[in-house]
């Protein structure tokens, strides 16, 4: 199965996008005598998501002369609530070589269907991969109980009558590696959410149930997106026909599923603004840069802003700091400007610069940052403080400074000599790294 699935037949609405499934969809394949259901792509073409025990029955009745066509556990009804809907019933499949498996009870689901005669709990394999969160579950059902609820030893449950079924699950499947099968749907340790529909009484008008999901741990909507979890969509004629318990004749009609999945958010932009970036160093100016810094509106008042792949100087001695990355920064609107404000803590990460290794920012840890801005349309004005030990940064972006000219040799003398955290010491000593800053404001890593 692939991922995307859940983009099947998906309709925004108010509350989520909705996917529908109608079972619409169903053929005979060749040489055999029941049904399979598809639904079709966006581009036509049938995705084979809905399993269903035909074929264990069709193999359970070779040996009584086969099933018989029309006959089967799960078959079309034509006159469905709208156009065509399945039907689920409970067979009977006792023989004397079948004796732990007599019953086959209807159903229908996501996920495929191989006969596993030593564990026939395995023989379900539940679950295809999704990629949206699912937030409700609904369905239309009839239903109408057997006359006889039976154990897996044929004797009759005294008191109780059959009961249809119908549940969603949401679990991680491990990297591709986990599928859920009969034993384990509702109980394995992966899973992340289930909608439970819970006992289905009889009913014989078309009757609509509504269940939301229950999640006891949070999605990750990156493994979402790449198809790490599956969801199973689980119908059944007799609520413990997994373990062969149930009544010969049970009955239900299931039409016009629907699931409310999360709506996507829309993809955050970030606005590029290119300017003169000017850094200072404990109040010497170093030589002005051409840079650009990121803004984008996360909503409700707060923004991110980038300045990504700073470094602290222009020429091949310029230390490569990394990309400073300022969230939830508060912003305020007056007459087409926006004030941004901030004081926090960052943690700086590496550029994505080709050919620098070695990034100065992430050995820092945490460093704190203040930010004063104003942003128009077109147009950005940035001030961002970072103190850290006994050095101090400043940067100014979208405004030009007169570069320094006419460097002495003077100029070139070390001035100051800091720790990779910012400390200032007087002597560099064997394995560690400093940053030398010369009298002319430009700033040099070495490794002693």
């Amino acid at each position: 199965m692939t991922a995307a699935l859940c983009t099947l037949n998906v309709m925004a609405a108010g509350d989520g996008d909705i996917v529908k499934y109608g079972f619409e969809n169903y053929k005979k394949e060749k040489n055999n005598k029941y049904y399979t259901w598809y639904e079709l792509d966006v581009d036509g073409s049938e995705q084979g998501i809905w399993g269903t025990g035909n074929s264990g029955y069709a193999a359970a009745k070779i040996i009584s002369g086969g099933a018989k066509e029309g006959d089967f556990p799960t078959e079309v009804e034509a006159n469905g609530r709208t156009g065509a809907c399945v039907k689920l019933e409970t067979k009977d499949t006792y023989t004397i070589f079948s004796k732990k498996t007599p019953i086959a009870a209807g159903n229908m689901f996501f996920g495929s269907f191989s006969l596993n005669i030593s564990n026939p709990l395995a023989s379900t394999k539940f679950g295809i991969p999704y990629d949206k969160k699912p937030l409700s579950f609904s369905f239309y059902y009839k239903y109408q109980a057997g006359a006889k609820l039976q154990d897996i030893d044929r004797k009759e449950v005294t008191g109780k009558t059959d009961k249809g079924n119908a549940y969603a699950v949401l679990y991680d499947n491990v990297n591709g590696s986990f599928q859920a099968d009969g034993s384990n749907i509702l109980t394995n340790e992966n899973i992340i959410g289930i909608a439970n529909a819970g006992e289905l009484d009889n009913a014989d008008e078309w009757t609509y149930k509504n269940v939301t999901f229950d999640y006891t741990k949070e999605v990750d909507k990156d493994k979402l997106a790449a198809g790490g979890y599956n969801l199973a969509i689980v119908f059944t004629a007799s609520i413990d026909g997994a373990a062969f318990q149930g009544a010969i004749g049970s009955v239900m009609y299931v039409d016009d599923v629907e699931l409310v999945c999360e709506a996507e958010s829309a993809p955050v932009v970030a606005k590029e603004f290119t300017d003169n970036l000017q850094v200072t160093l404990d109040g010497t100016p170093l030589e002005p840069q051409q840079a650009s810094i990121f803004v984008s509106d996360k909503g409700d008042g707060k923004y991110t802003l980038s300045l990504p792949n700073f470094v602290l100087g222009t020429d091949a001695d310029a230390i490569a700091v990394g990309t400073i990355t300022i969230e939830d920064v508060e912003g305020t609107e007056t007459d087409g400007v926006i004030t941004l404000s901030a004081t926090q803590t960052i943690t700086i990460k590496d550029g994505d610069l080709e050919g620098v290794d070695g990034w100065l920012g992430p050995q820092l840890g945490e460093v704190p940052v203040t930010l004063n801005a104003e942003m128009t349309e077109d147009k950005l004005y940035a001030e961002i403080d970072i103190p850290f030990g006994a050095m101090s940064i400043k940067v100014v972006f979208g405004k030009v400074n007169t570069a320094i000219t006419g460097v002495s040799a003077d100029m070139q003398q070390t001035i100051g000599i800091y720790t990779i955290g910012g400390a200032k010491v007087n002597a560099m000593q064997s394995g560690n790294v400093y940053i030398i800053r010369k009298a002319d404001g430009k700033t040099v890593k070495v490794v002693k």
